[in-house]
């Protein structure tokens, strides 16, 4: 958190948001997010058709 901080003070935020690597990070937890619904909706489907 503190390391936040002085980003913020540093003005080094900017340049960590404009960073390759941080848009590459959030396009993997996408993609992980997306497998991640896909199959909780999976399972609850699973489940509806034993009921």
């Amino acid at each position: 958190m503190l390391e936040l901080i002085e980003w913020i003070r540093n003005g080094e935020l900017i340049h960590k948001l404009a960073s390759p690597y941080f848009w590459l990070a959030i396009a993997a937890a996408a993609i992980a997010a997306e497998y991640c619904v896909a199959a909780w909706h999976a399972h609850v489907a699973k489940v509806e058709d034993e009921q």
